[in-house]
């Protein structure tokens, strides 16, 4: 004869110890996508620093935000002028394939357009309003590397098409002035 009481607490033993289990695989399954995600922003940023992927990571950030977050800015410095220079368009290409931009990718297709031809101001716009929502998300050790990083590589653009042989300012004024707005943004 069986013993109803002890069935129905088996039973609920049962269910607790399964749910226990789904909710430690949910676990599991967060940490894997977490750990994913980290990695391949590493990839996309050059950053080297667990603590501020991590951060990045935890805020939304992903390795396609992260790459049109750096690509924008060295966008508008090309464009600052109103010409896309060959030597400026080199720079970001190189910049690009340093970011992990696959050549055949939607974000490599984008970035194909806006050389061509200049993207709207609400780009940029867009770029500076997730600037911030960036900065009030994560530590000042970790937004101070994303900013050294963009900054850097938009400053390298810019010297890319400067000067004459290599000789006097390597900057345009309509250049500066975007990097100062790029600087101020951060």
């Amino acid at each position: 004869m069986s013993d109803p009481v002890n069935e129905r607490g088996n039973l609920l033993e049962s269910l607790f110890f399964k749910r226990q289990d789904q909710a430690l695989l949910q676990r599991l399954r967060d940490k894997r996508k977490d750990q994913e995600a980290v990695a391949q922003l590493a990839d996309a940023s050059g950053l080297k620093d667990a603590t501020a992927l991590e951060a990045l990571v935890k805020v939304g950030v992903t390795a396609d935000s992260l790459t049109a977050l750096s690509m924008i800015p060295l966008v508008a410095v090309a464009w600052a002028d109103r010409e896309m220079q060959d030597n400026e368009k080199a720079a970001i290409l190189s910049a690009a394939d340093a970011a992990g931009i696959a050549q055949d990718s939607p974000a490599s297709e984008l970035l194909g357009a806006w050389l061509v031809e200049r993207p709207d101001g609400d780009l940029l716009d867009a770029w500076k309003a997730y600037i911030v929502a960036v900065k009030e998300s994560v530590d000042a050790p970790t937004f101070g590397q994303l900013q050294a990083s963009v900054l850097g590589t938009a400053k390298k653009v810019a010297e890319s098409a400067g000067g004459i042989l290599g000789f006097g300012n390597k900057t345009s004024e309509a250049e500066q002035k975007v990097l100062e707005d790029l600087a101020t943004a951060f």
